[in-house]
């Protein structure tokens, strides 16, 4: 064995056993992985290597001197970027909400104080996150270390033979050892993956969903597999904005606890029955294109099951076409009044109230069958499946927003049916169309509720879904990318999605306008759909944990002693970017134990701190002035101090703190109490859904062909 021989394999070796140390992950599958491709290792004089693929017989790296190369590129990319950061807005509060109560109070700090959301990474000594799209051989990343702290890391690298090459290139034992004694992080994507955002979002829920609000993107190298990368990557702002807050934890956890303890029925994982699996289902939202295919639905209304999403049941009831399912992701009071706006007070009566457990109890209500899912991501069923096993066969759900169309199109899938067809699900609408909504929705058109602000602003141009463009926004975006999501996740059950709606391109779907389905339901025979319905029923159970049970959750002790922890930490004055950063990352992992009833009670917490957390780091980085921006965050930190110092005044009217509901705990008129370094506004006045007082001339529901 040549000298050259056992320096390659004494580097890998060496390197092997750090990442068996730190990322045994990592190191399994590499241990005794064979390449690909082969690869030729190129010596150079200064001791570093390059690798030449013998395919094409080319060097990877185009250069005599890759530690060169490296140094080169690492202070381009400083000089040439930013660090990308982002903020909220004053939030209007229309329900009186302890989050928006200090994140308005953070925001005007904020304002006050910084002006720029770029900071150059000139600039900086230290930055919270970097991600690097390739990782090639790796001699830049301790380049990049070299003059920069990078809290944390991620190293997103398609090509397997590559990093593998880079264990026997790369000094990774000493960058690893050096990451580990700083307390610094770093997370590693290797091969090709199609949920690359999903794992960075896994990884930063652990060490503080914050970091990914102050991020820059380092391309190594550039070719198709990284080009596939960076369009996932594109939303990548969005996973900010996955997190809820303290209320709407509370709020859904009491939605939920009312559904538990007033013997609402909840969706199982039994199989649902075989022979209508495959039935036609045709999901249904309030988009514009709904009015062009009318016709077709109304004349087929009786040869599919059909999903109402939100005020789609409005259009549907005017059009005469009868819903079997109304999909509901709301935790809101007020759905209930746009379906009490439903003049025939009978026409729910048959209808299947599909929804997940922080469904408000003014919604439950109106519906004489519920159907609940458990929502995977929210706290509550969570922690009930790990406490009582009885409760293992709930089905959760994913995806379900956030927009009602994902309710539908999710919950079709986890109810078992795999054939589905979508209409008025635009996300968005067309170009040249003037309304975001159908015509017949008569809580836009003849009530007076506004269609054409807010959340229906649509800016941004995409993709349509018959060849044309769409007008859309960040939330019909991530609508339609969730729909493509959860129809990918559930491949293995041979899901076929037929868009029909003429407005923005879901990834999975097949576009397929209602006029071409005509021959493949002409023929198709008439559904029975009470014994769908009752077979759907058939999944659901009611849940048997007693009040006291349920009340035991949420110990007041544990709470106040969580919040006296994160006090602690967050007392101790730092005076530096990067003792911030890891201060914050600490309260983070904190908060994210595995013991069922902590992280239960931590996670209330959580959700609204890494609000908070986002703003002290916009904050942190809004100015070239190190001292200045850390005094800035830590003014921020003492209104964290009195929210962590007023939240258990709110968490001790649980589990009854039904949203709207919750008012009559505020007897002096105020958002809870006047904190030292944040006051409390006064309660908002609940408003009234309706603008206009509309008399709808249709007493009963007439169904039409």
């Amino acid at each position: 064995m040549s000298n050259n021989e056992k320096y390659l394999l004494g580097r890998f070796s060496i390197n092997l056993k750090a990442f068996e140390k730190y990322y045994p992950s990592i190191a399994k599958p590499l241990k005794n992985y064979t390449p690909l491709k082969t690869f030729d290792f190129i010596y150079e004089e200064n001791n570093s290597l390059n690798i030449k693929f013998t395919d094409t017989n080319c060097p990877f790296y185009n250069t005599n001197n890759v530690i060169e190369y490296s140094k080169e590129q690492v202070l381009k990319f400083i000089n040439e970027n930013s660090i990308q950061n982002d903020s909220y807005s004053k939030i209007e509060d229309k329900y009186g909400q302890i989050s928006f109560k200090y994140t308005n109070r953070l925001v005007n700090i904020d304002n006050e104080n910084i002006k720029s959301n770029e900071l150059g990474l000139s600039y900086v000594n230290s930055i919270a996150n970097c991600i690097m799209v390739g990782c090639g051989l790796g001699y830049q990343i301790a380049e990049l270390y070299e003059r920069i702290e990078i809290h944390h890391l991620t190293i997103i690298e398609p090509n397997i033979d590559l990093f593998y090459a880079s264990l026997f290139c790369f000094d990774w034992k000493n960058l690893l050892d050096f990451i580990n004694n700083n307390d610094f992080g770093i997370n590693f994507i290797i091969g090709k993956h199609e949920d690359i955002l999903d794992r960075i979002y896994s990884y930063f829920s652990s060490q503080g969903l914050f970091l990914l609000s102050s991020r820059t993107l380092y391309i190594h190298y550039e070719n198709q597999d990284i080009l596939d990368c960076m369009k996932q990557l594109v939303n990548l702002r969005n996973l900010t904005l996955r997190q809820g807050n303290i209320d709407g934890y509370l709020f859904g956890v009491s939605h939920g606890c009312y559904a538990i303890l007033n013997q609402k029925k909840f969706i199982t994982t039994q199989k649902i029955n075989k022979k209508i699996c495959d039935y036609p289902v045709f999901v249904i939202g309030s988009g514009p294109s709904l009015d062009d295919d009318v016709p077709f639905i109304r004349k087929n209304q009786d040869k599919a099951i059909i999903i109402a999403c939100g005020t789609a049941i409005d259009s549907l009831y005017h059009l005469g076409i009868k819903p079997d399912i109304y999909a509901n992701t709301e935790r809101e009071p007020y759905i209930k009044d746009t379906l009490e706006a439903i003049p025939d007070k009978k026409f729910l009566d048959d209808i299947i109230l599909m929804a997940s457990d922080v469904c408000h109890p003014n919604t439950l209500s109106c519906f004489k069958h519920v159907a609940l899912f458990s929502k995977g991501n929210e706290p509550l069923m969570k922690c009930l499946k790990m406490t009582f096993k009885s409760l293992q066969n709930l089905q959760d759900i994913y995806y379900m927003n956030p927009l009602v169309g994902n309710m539908g199109v999710s919950g079709a899938i986890y109810l078992g049916f795999r054939n589905i067809y979508l209409f008025g699900i635009d996300n968005g609408k067309r170009k040249g169309r003037t309304s975001i909504h159908s015509a017949h929705v008569s809580l836009y058109k003849k009530m007076g509720v506004s269609d054409s602000s807010g959340a229906y602003i649509v800016k941004t141009v995409t993709a349509g879904n018959f060849g044309t463009e769409c007008d859309t926004n960040t939330l019909y975006q991530r609508s339609t990318q969730n729909i493509g999501l959860v129809i990918e996740k559930n491949a293995k059950n041979n899901i076929v999605c037929f868009n029909c709606s003429d407005g923005a391109l879901i990834p999975h779907t097949v576009s397929m306008h209602s006029y071409e389905l005509s021959s493949k339901f002409n023929n198709a025979p008439q559904l029975d759909k009470h014994y769908i319905k009752q077979q759907i029923l058939k999944k659901t159970r009611t849940i048997n944990i007693s009040k006291q049970q349920i009340e035991d959750l949420f110990d007041m002790h544990i709470f106040k002693n969580i919040c006296e922890k994160i006090t602690e930490i967050l007392n101790k004055k730092v005076q530096g970017r990067m003792e911030l950063l890891k201060q914050m990352s600490l309260v983070s992992k904190e908060l994210n134990t595995n013991q069922a009833i902590k992280h239960f009670q931590s996670s209330f917490l959580d959700c609204s701190l890494q609000t908070f957390f986002i703003e002290i780091t916009h904050a942190l980085y809004g100015n070239k002035d190190e001292v200045f921006c850390v005094n800035v965050a830590n003014q921020m930190i003492d209104c964290i101090l009195d929210f962590l110092k007023e939240a258990p005044d709110f968490f001790m009217h649980m589990p009854y703190y039904i949203k709207g509901e919750h008012k009559k705990y505020f007897s002096d008129g105020k958002v809870g109490k006047d904190m030292p370094h944040c006051s409390a506004p006064k309660f908002p006045v609940l408003e009234k859904i309706y603008k206009l007082d509309y008399v709808d001339p249709q007493n009963v529901f007439e169904k039409k062909y």
